[in-house]
């Protein structure tokens, strides 16, 4: 547009009159007005608020306290020691494995101990639960011990612990021969 001329879409140039210049102008400061006030209209009115009439000082209302903890108890740390990944030793004082899990029943207290066996060097690992009451726990030194009267071979001949299996294959210790009635030994019948 060196001389005032435009070129239109076919390449044909064209110059438009004075009138048509003054319509565009007259139309762009229009419009220009107009998305103003649109503008002006989307934004919210600032208000102001009424004097406020003077009423009587009232004291500052203290913040509610903060609600009190739950009952607090400081407890040993001996009487109050995780399990998870204890040793377990057998009644010799030998370690035969480690608490990998804690099995509950409906009413929420322990059923079972899931103990890890470990294998020779780490291979061979089994998980066998044992009935909870099979468990001994004692303070030794403000540690908590486990041990477990058990023999180490028969639970190895246990089966493995499944998580998901419908039912838990559980060691029992077996009842004291001393506590059980002996019955006396069958002799051959007689009268044959």
């Amino acid at each position: 547009m060196q001389d005032g001329n435009a070129a239109g879409l076919d390449g044909v140039r064209f110059r438009p009159s004075p009138a048509l210049r003054i319509l565009i102008a007259c139309g762009g400061l229009l419009g220009a007005a107009a998305f103003g006030a649109t503008a002006r209209a989307d934004q919210p009115k600032q208000v102001q608020p009424p004097p406020a009439a003077k009423q009587p000082s009232q004291p500052a209302q203290k913040p509610a306290p903060p609600p009190k903890p739950a009952k607090l108890e400081h407890i040993r740390k001996a009487q109050a020691e995780g399990i998870l990944g204890e040793a377990v030793l057998d009644a010799k004082g030998n370690q035969i494995g480690r608490i990998v899990d804690v099995l509950i029943n409906a009413q929420g207290t322990p059923h079972a101990a899931v103990i890890e066996f470990a294998g020779f060097l780490g291979v061979g690992n089994r998980n066998i639960a044992v009935l909870w009451k099979a468990l001994h726990f004692a303070v030794v030194k403000d540690r908590i011990v486990i041990s477990l009267d058990m023999d180490p071979a028969k639970l190895k001949a246990m089966p493995t612990y499944k998580v998901d299996a419908p039912s838990v294959p559980v060691a029992a210790p077996a009842k004291a021969a001393a506590k059980a009635p002996h019955a006396p030994a069958a002799g051959p019948a007689s009268g044959q």
